[in-house]
């Protein structure tokens, strides 16, 4: 059926064993109990097998048809053929805007379907597309607009078991895209352990007009916008600016369409909500010179539950080797070393349920002690008192205690105690 309400009807020819054929007589009426009117379209042929009846109300509402043979016998009309009415389809806008709603009512005349009736949509002119499918009864589909705004029409079909198709009329309107994309969904923050910056992957918007992604650093005081990624498909982003060898960073993301809103339309595009928050590890080792060990303290991975941390560990820039693993809810772990030896580690969290992981900071140690002091400096000699005698030095390092020499005069004799 097209926007005129021209109605296409189709029919498989009847047996005609004896060539009895004069005409095919169909019948149209408004409603389904009638009256029904012979239509004036003369059908002589017997091969003929469908007819476009013009101008019908077929726009307005259902409209009803059977049809007849009629044979060279004068007088003789065949019982007529089952009754089939059109599929009627009405369009609304949305409330708020930003959908098609297209709803219908199945008369029990309607063609027989395969269990569910085809939902399309013209555009541009000229170009049907299949958008979705529904249940064939009484019912309503909704359309989300993609389209930034545009004249759009749509129809609704029926295809039986032989594999008829029957349209319904064709009703359209002038839509616009008010509707952001869905958020997107980030699926990991990590660190590369090589430049130290923050990396962002996550799931692409499932909207087609999706035409970018817009980053946000997360502060105290709210989201801090850092970068626009274009490209519904691009889906990594890698912080520049990233502190995370000496902090957690958290991000968030909004997607955003093609789409101008506002009137005149030039606020922006539609743009999403921001996503849930996901924050990288922060990895802060402290070595303990008299106990010989470097305690590794990290902050949490946020944003999925973790099942269990990785820590690994390379020394003196050799290969990188698992050094434990311990519990998702854990986020210490105690190493014993030995000195003079640089130690670098990295933490993997590992999500409980998928593959995702996420690397924290690469964190550096050298094991060294303090420094022996190598010599003093005597300032002063005093005698203080009767067997007494007061030495005033200028120590070249922080020492727990002295040791000291004397020689008595005369004597190459020497003893010491330490004081």
């Amino acid at each position: 059926m097209n926007v005129a309400g021209d109605v296409t009807l189709t029919w498989a020819p009847p047996a005609d064993p004896d060539v009895l054929f004069q005409e095919y007589r169909i019948y149209r009426a408004d409603a389904e109990a009638g009256p029904y009117v012979p239509v004036p379209i003369p059908l002589p042929v017997f091969g003929q097998t469908s007819v476009v009846d013009l101008g019908t109300p077929a726009n307005s509402g259902p409209v009803f048809y059977f049809m007849t043979t009629v044979h060279s016998v004068p007088g003789v009309e065949s019982a007529p053929s089952d009754t089939v009415g059109t599929l009627f389809l009405e369009l609304d806008q949305s409330v708020p805007a930003g959908s098609a709603e297209l709803s219908w009512l199945l008369p029990v005349t309607a063609p027989t379907t395969n269990g569910s009736l085809s939902m399309w949509m013209e555009y541009p002119i000229g170009t049907w597309t299949q958008v979705g499918t529904a249940p064939s009864a009484d019912g309503g589909f909704e359309e989300v607009i993609s389209i930034c705004e545009d004249s759009l029409t749509f129809r609704i079909g029926a295809v039986d078991a032989l594999g008829c198709v029957s349209f319904s009329n064709r009703v359209g309107d002038v839509f616009a895209d008010v509707t952001p994309p869905t958020p997107p969904v980030i699926t990991v923050v990590s660190v590369d352990t090589l430049t130290g910056s923050a990396t962002i992957a996550w799931e692409p918007s499932p909207e087609l007009d999706t035409d970018g992604y817009i980053i946000l650093w997360t502060t105290p005081n709210g989201g801090v916008i850092q970068d626009t990624v274009y490209g519904r498909l691009n889906t990594s982003y890698t912080w520049l600016n990233s502190m995370a060898g000496t902090r957690a960073e958290g991000f968030i993301l909004a997607a955003f369409d093609t789409c101008l809103v506002g009137v005149p339309p030039n606020v922006g595009p539609n743009t999403s909500p921001t996503g849930a928050q996901h924050v990288s590890i922060f990895l802060d080792p402290v070595y303990d010179q008299c106990g010989g060990t470097i305690s590794l303290e990290w902050t949490p991975y946020i944003g999925w539950e973790v099942g269990s941390y990785k820590v690994y560990a390379s020394t003196a820039g050799g290969p990188v080797a698992l050094l434990g693993i311990v519990a998702g809810n854990t986020t210490s772990y105690v190493h014993q070393v030995i000195p003079g030896i640089t130690y670098c580690y990295v933490i993997r969290a590992e999500r409980s349920e998928g593959t995702e992981f996420s690397l924290s900071n690469k964190a550096c140690l050298f094991t060294d002690y303090p420094p022996l002091p190598s010599g003093n400096y005597i300032r002063s000699v005093s005698v203080t008192g009767p067997a007494a005698i007061t030495v005033t030095t200028i120590p070249s390092a922080m020492p727990i205690s002295f040791r000291m020499r004397r020689s008595l005069l005369g004597s190459t004799r020497s003893r010491g105690r330490p004081t």
